[in-house]
């Protein structure tokens, strides 16, 4: 998987992947870092250049040093899948992290034609809407296509 590393207040790379619009129809790009010890996925806003994470429930933090962006490069083909609370993981779901060796994904929601992204954990996607962490039953989740 490609992750680039960005530090914070610099241009959004060439090529990164577009996790779909954000509220105003803009391009909305997703990366990882670390809030503690915690690898954490999130959108990045695209006026500060910082990335927005939801720490648990109801903590959201800004990453304000450096972060990993998710690349869109060949020969990677990726996509989104719908998922519900209780399903099975897709089994080529993207892994952005693991906490307590548990691994995590990107999760999507979508509410009014807007993009939201954040972590999937216990079945739940926590994602950041408006600033806020809010906890999500049926979402997409990013998957990794794989030539049968």
């Amino acid at each position: 998987m490609a992750w680039r590393s960005c530090v914070c207040g610099n241009r959004i790379p060439g090529r990164a992947f577009v996790a779909g619009v954000d509220e105003e129809g803009h391009p909305l790009h997703v990366a990882r870092g670390l809030q503690g010890r915690l690898l954490l996925p999130g959108p990045l806003d695209r006026i500060q250049r910082t990335l927005v994470v939801c720490v648990n429930q109801d903590q959201v933090h800004v990453v304000r040093d450096h972060f990993d962006v998710l690349m869109d490069e060949e020969p990677l083909r990726l996509r989104w899948q719908e998922v519900t609370k209780g399903d099975e993981m897709p089994r080529d779901a993207l892994v952005v992290a693991q906490y307590r060796r548990k691994d995590e994904y990107l999760g999507r929601v979508t509410i009014d034609g807007a993009h939201y992204v954040g972590r999937v954990v216990g079945g739940v996607c926590i994602a950041v809407v408006k600033f806020r962490a809010e906890s999500f039953e049926k979402y997409e989740v990013l998957v990794l296509e794989v030539d049968e």
